[in-house]
């Protein structure tokens, strides 16, 4: 009998113990097929903020997106790790603009990826030279308007206005760049930033055909969520009394030849570069002389002389974001640029 129920005790544990192994077993492919579908997942590489915010909306589920470029950090003088740049290597595709970023081409060029995608012809950027060039015929437009609602200027006044036009020029045109400089910012006009949609679209069918359909929605999506930027853009500055935009940072030039209104640089269009007491003695002359009531800096650089500038104008500094990097990780590009767009519109008291 004491045998007996050692026999179906053992059996009973031979049972639970087969019972647990098939258990797992059960879960084993589930694990496997979770691996599998992690290793399905296409690895993308982006050079900056901009287009990781792209390359995202694009791949939505189907990409994991690793910018080079850290949160909170500029992008602009980036060094990448040796880390970072075997990362290259097996990255499915990668997504720059060449020209912007000197560690990012020659990465490039060292490891020579296959599927290395540079949206520098889609955005068809502007140099210097057009951007300023746009900004001078902005600065005429108004002008004109100006001298319109009164003729009788006395000739001190019209020397004044010489003189500043003068400062102007040197102020808003500081010679950190060649003219036939190629300006990287195309991000912060939202036409040109949608122009980089399409080769990143075309990347990842090219990469991750099976997935095509779920590409092409998502890029028609963000490109139409792009358009109602722009137009929201057109509208809130189309009607400006004091159209003019004092920046640290000298990055806003497809912005403001796009809108009509005038960038002045405290310096050039690298946030590094410390503006000269020359430099801001001129922008201060041009804030007292078109009635400018804002300087704008930045979340990202030292904002101690414009913040001082603005205090011995009897006026306020405010930040203005150039998003090339992701400076809060709650906002995305869509809220930043509608918050660039209510700050702007508020300083250069425009009207819809």
């Amino acid at each position: 009998m004491i045998f007996m129920m050692k026999r179906k005790l053992l059996a009973l544990t031979a049972l639970s113990t087969a019972t647990l192994f098939a258990l797992a077993g059960c879960s084993t492919p589930g694990n496997t097929d979770a691996k599998a579908k992690d290793s399905t997942t296409t690895e993308v590489l982006t050079a900056f903020y901009p287009l990781e915010f792209l390359t995202t909306s694009i791949g939505g589920k189907h990409v994991k997106v690793t910018s080079m470029a850290p949160a909170g950090a500029g992008a602009h003088g980036m060094e990448l790790s040796a880390n970072m740049v075997a990362k290259m290597s097996d990255a499915s595709a990668i997504v720059y603009l060449s020209g912007f970023q000197a560690s990012v081409d020659e990465a490039i060029a060292q490891v020579k990826p296959t599927n290395a995608v540079d949206v520098k012809e889609a955005v068809q950027l502007l140099t210097f030279g057009e951007i300023d060039s746009a900004n001078e015929q902005a600065h005429d437009h108004d002008q004109e308007d100006h001298d319109h609602e009164g003729h009788d200027h006395a000739h001190g006044d019209e020397h004044a206005d010489e003189e500043h036009e003068e400062h102007e020029e040197h102020a808003g045109h500081a010679h950190t760049h060649a003219p036939g400089d190629t300006d990287p910012h195309f991000w912060l006009d939202p036409s040109r930033m949608a122009k980089a949609v399409t080769p990143i679209k075309e990347a990842l069918i090219k990469v991750d055909p099976a997935n095509k359909a779920d590409y092409e929605a998502n890029a028609k999506d963000i490109e139409e969520k792009l358009s109602k930027l722009y137009d929201s853009f057109k509208t809130g500055l189309a009607t400006c009394a004091k159209p003019t935009a004092i920046v640290s940072h000298k990055a806003y030039g497809y912005l403001s030849s796009q809108f009509g209104f005038t960038q002045v640089g405290m310096a050039g269009f690298d946030p590094e570069q410390e503006a000269t007491p020359n430099q801001i003695a001129e922008v201060g002359k041009i804030a007292e002389a078109q009635g400018v009531k804002v300087i704008f800096t930045e979340d990202l650089i030292n904002s101690k002389t414009a913040d001082q500038l603005a205090k011995d104008l009897g006026i306020r500094s405010e930040i203005l974001d150039p998003v090339e990097s992701q400076a809060n990780t709650a906002k995305d590009y869509i809220a930043v640029m509608t918050d660039n767009l209510t700050k702007l519109s508020s300083a250069m008291e425009c009207t819809k």
